[in-house]
Parts: structure tokens; sequence; C-alpha cells
């Protein structure tokens, strides 16, 4: 079985109102995010420092920049991945695709498809979820983010938009 991994879009042109969007976010609106705007987005976010990841010599999995693709009613999160396993380390894409569903937490991203590299390690929760989590955690979120995520009310996608709906 053949696993393909498609780019989300990053073009600077239509990911420009990614400002005023976190603005309006910050400031208690519900917005509409195109994946230009969560590229841009992610690319301005600052990245785990490179001292954390160096120092951290036992990762198994130490993942690059993160990518969203908005296709068929799914979220893609991509990432390139150095894997270490028995001394043997590789690059890798990680590719997960799913939705955002409501946990006592807060909104999450669930999985519906996780590939690393062309095995689709979904049903196995455990890896899968360490496996996200990973990639995730590789970005600093800014605490005004995190503050404005926590008071949503709904998170769906849209079309070819990330809706984020506050009360």
């Amino acid at each position: 079985c053949n696993v393909y991994y498609i780019a989300g879009s990053d073009s600077s042109a239509r990911g420009r109102q990614w400002m005023r969007k976190r603005q309006l976010f910050t400031e208690g609106t519900t917005i509409s995010l195109n994946e230009d705007e969560l590229n841009t987005a992610m690319a301005n976010l600052v990245p785990q420092s490179a001292d954390k990841v160096d120092a951290d010599k036992s990762a198994l999995l130490v993942p690059g920049g993160v990518n969203f693709r908005i296709r068929d009613g799914l979220l893609q999160i991509a990432a390139p991945v150095q894997l270490s396993v028995a001394g043997v380390q590789a690059k890798v894409q990680v590719n997960a695709q799913g939705v955002f569903v409501h946990k006592s937490s807060g909104f999450v991203f669930v999985p519906v498809r996780l590939y690393v590299g062309s095995c689709r390690v979904d049903r196995l929760p455990v890896v899968a979820g360490m496996i996200l989590h990973r990639v995730m955690e590789s970005v600093n979120v800014p605490p005004d983010l995190m503050a404005s995520w926590d008071k949503l009310t709904d998170v769906a996608v849209a079309g070819d938009h990330l809706q984020l709906t506050m009360p």
C-alpha cells in the first residue's frame, strides 16, 4: 500500500490575515482559518529550543516543522520526524488526519488516520497518542492563544476552513 503525503498550502499572500485573526481570536471573536493562515501561524510561532531537543539524546522521535492541510472534512497535521530506534536513525513523515472532539480538558484533535512513514499506527492508541503528543509539544503556543482556545464552544472543519467558535 502506497501512502502519499501532500503538504498544505503556505502562501504568505493567502495567509497574511493571520495576525488580524489572531488579534480577533484573543479578543473573543469567532474566526475561520484557511490552511495558508494556519501554516503562517505555525511559521510565526517560536519552535521549541533546539538546545532542549539536542539535550534529549534519548528521544525516540524528534519532530520538525508542523504543516496543516484541510481536505474532505478533516484537518491534516504533518511533520517530518527523526526516529531513533535500537540505534538506527531514520527520517520519516508523520501524518495525522482527524477532527476535533470536546473532552473534559477542552477541544482536542483526534486522529482518524495516523501514519508514521507508510505505517498506519492509529489502531494502536498508546503509540498514536505518544507520537501525536510529541509532535504537538514541539510547538510553543503563546499563553494568550491557549487561554482563548480554552474558551471555545466549538471547533470544526467547515469546507476548506477551520472554524473556531467563541461564546
